[in-house]
């Protein structure tokens, strides 16, 4: 089993190559990051030259409902950043690209204007030959309609979210023969904190 931790989770203590350095002698061989960080093809190929396998990346989400509506400033800077997200996982070799449906609450309206641009997305995708994981957050229903709508489409387990989102709902039941990345971290199961804490810190 590949056993992977995310990359710049220590930033602000640690510097990225001592961090790299640490996954090593304490067993990591992979890891991910957010897409739009400044320095992310520096972190990317020193992590690729250390040995550590960059699994996939996190693509940004908070503009992701301009997907589903909103005027075409708003799409335009919502497919700049996820459009981009493609390019840095084709330009480095990362298969996978983990992406919000819907951010926030409440979750955005499924509308015909964001199939269409979600058809594009996925399109564009697919010529770069990255596969879209559809991570788990509120937005239940729209995960559904995305996984069901794109069958290479993955999905993306994040257990924290399960437990302070949608706590009694299990994904696994529905989509685990679409799983192809798993974000492993921590909530108190308070709704809306969303905390990323240590596995077994925050009672989940």
């Amino acid at each position: 089993m590949k056993i992977g931790i995310h990359l710049g989770c220590c930033l602000e203590n640690i510097s990225i190559e001592e961090q790299i350095r640490l996954m090593k002698e304490n067993g990591f061989t992979t890891s991910f990051c957010m897409a739009d960080r400044p320095n992310v093809d520096e972190w990317i190929e020193k992590a690729q030259a250390a040995g550590i396998e960059v699994e996939n990346l996190h693509s940004p989400f908070r503009k992701i409902n301009a997907m589903w509506h909103g005027d075409d400033k708003a799409l335009k800077e919502c497919e700049s950043e996820i459009y981009a997200a493609v390019d840095t996982c084709a330009r480095h070799g990362i298969p996978t690209l983990v992406m919000h449906v819907t951010y926030g609450i409440p979750p955005a309206t499924v509308s015909d204007y964001g199939f269409a641009n979600y058809d594009r997305f996925m399109e564009y995708a697919r010529s770069k030959n990255v596969r879209i994981a559809y991570e788990n957050t509120k937005g239940v229903g729209k995960l559904i309609t995305a996984i069901e709508r794109y069958e290479d489409s993955g999905f993306c387990w994040d257990v924290g979210h399960e437990f302070s989102m949608t706590s009694g709902l299990t994904y696994m039941l529905f989509f685990m023969q679409k799983l192809i990345a798993v974000h492993i971290h921590d909530n108190t199961g308070i709704v809306g904190k969303d905390l990323h804490m240590i596995p077994f810190d925050g009672g989940g």
